[in-house]
């Protein structure tokens, strides 16, 4: 838990950083997309804690991926509509930064799925 903590806390302080050569406004808005891409990506990686989210050793579980893309959807309509800008106090961003944070925030992956190949979280289940 704390690692991937650490991996998101950086990974979303390195988009507000980026973002900050923008109106403070818009690097709040890049921060908080970014942390919820994390979360969502966070979602996919828990699925197991020995296997790799790439195996086929995992069942498909349609209803997460469902949840996300939902949760990315609303999250994209409440950025680029006025009613959700207004109501959470965010703003529209420009395309690159968008897409800027969904892929910085789905680092987490990699860096989770580099301890599950190298065995750190296979011994900690192991040992349980």
């Amino acid at each position: 838990i704390i690692i991937e903590s650490t991996f998101i806390t950086v990974s979303v302080f390195v988009v507000f950083l980026v973002a900050l050569k923008l109106p403070v406004q818009i690097a709040r808005t890049a921060a908080l997309l970014a942390l919820v891409s994390a979360q969502m990506a966070q979602a996919l990686n828990n699925r197991s804690e020995t296997h790799s989210i790439f195996s086929k050793e995992l069942e498909t579980n349609y209803k997460l991926f469902i949840a996300i893309s939902i949760s990315i959807f609303l999250n994209i309509l409440a950025i680029y509509t006025p009613i959700g800008n207004k109501l959470l106090g965010i703003t529209t961003l420009p395309t690159f930064l968008l897409i800027f944070c969904l892929l910085i925030g789905f680092i987490p992956i990699i860096g989770v799925e580099l301890l599950k190949k190298f065995g750190t979280r296979r011994k900690l289940a192991i040992n349980k």
